[in-house]
């Protein structure tokens, strides 16, 4: 197993075909408690730059506080870093500082070199401090140097914003979306399809969602739906050819807000992100009294 963090493991009871995970220590060890019967033992690969020595492995539990001893060894195929970010915060509250904690871990095979982290700040939000300095600022859109990220390696950071007053209303969605780098797929057949990307503002009385492909054809109908508050409004397919776009324009009524969710092609691999592309838009028109739904 890799050292330095935790890895999954697949559990099968292959007489019920009941399932369990199981997660390794930061040493590679693991504990399981089972019940008399057969299993089938799996590594779950941390990407796809492993491989493991052993596809799998079957144990046979025959009486009672019967034990046994599992290794499993993983070794390299493509020699690249893949870095994974996320963020996340207790809760947000108005007119105080609320405080993010960044965290990142690189699951390939070699170190990332001169790695950082893009964080773009929600339009409501004023950054005032860090646990580490950024180094560049361009609007709300921050940078944080993270250096030289080490094989099978993660580290974290926090970041304090300080979310306005005056301009926002309570159980508002406020968003900061964070970008790793380097951000490099190494295996170059690894999708080579349609990639989905939606983007969307507020005209007028309407909202545009716009979907954009930006890869290769698609062969078939894909789906969207548009949701209002927690209603789906509409349900309808896109086809677009590479570097195409389509625009979907909805009708706001006051007060609500509205989201899109763009389904991604059969077989998108995950390493890409989600199976689905999506955005949502908050108070494009409001109440009279100037509220709109949360």
């Amino acid at each position: 197993m890799l050292f330095g963090s935790p890895q999954l493991l697949k559990i099968t009871n292959n007489n019920t075909g009941v399932i369990h995970y199981k997660t390794t220590d930061t040493i590679g060890e693991y504990f399981f408690r089972t019940s008399l019967g057969t299993y089938t033992i799996d590594v779950v690969l941390p990407s796809l730059y492993w491989e493991s020595c052993q596809n799998q492995q079957t144990v046979v539990f025959t009486q009672p506080f019967d034990t046994s001893s599992l290794d499993f060894a993983l070794q390299a195929t493509t020699l690249c870093p893949i870095l994974n970010v996320d963020l996340s915060t207790p809760f947000l509250r108005r007119c105080f500082g609320n405080t993010y904690t960044i965290q990142y871990c690189n699951e390939g095979t070699i170190a990332a070199q001169n790695a950082y982290v893009e964080l773009t700040l929600d339009p409501y939000m004023v950054y005032q401090n860090s646990s580490i300095p950024y180094s560049q600022q361009n609007g709300q859109v921050y940078r944080f140097d993270l250096g030289t990220v080490g094989t099978d390696t993660c580290g974290s950071f926090w970041i304090s914003v300080l979310l306005d007053c005056d301009s926002t209303f309570l159980g508002q969605n406020h968003c900061i979306e964070a970008h790793i780098y380097p951000d490099s797929i190494c295996l170059p057949s690894l999708w080579d399809g349609p990639i989905a990307k939606v983007q969307g503002n507020c005209e007028g009385d309407s909202i545009h969602f716009f979907i954009d492909n930006l890869g290769t054809d698609l062969s078939a109908p894909l789906e969207y739906i548009v949701i209002e508050d927690d209603i789906i409004l509409r349900q309808d397919d896109y086809v677009l050819r590479g570097g195409e776009q389509d625009t979907v324009k909805q009708i706001a009524r006051p007060g609500s807000s509205y989201r899109i969710v763009v389904e991604q092609p059969l077989g998108y691999p995950s390493v890409l992100g989600d199976p689905s592309s999506s955005i949502a838009i908050d108070g494009c028109r409001t109440n009279p009294d100037g509220t709109f739904n949360t």
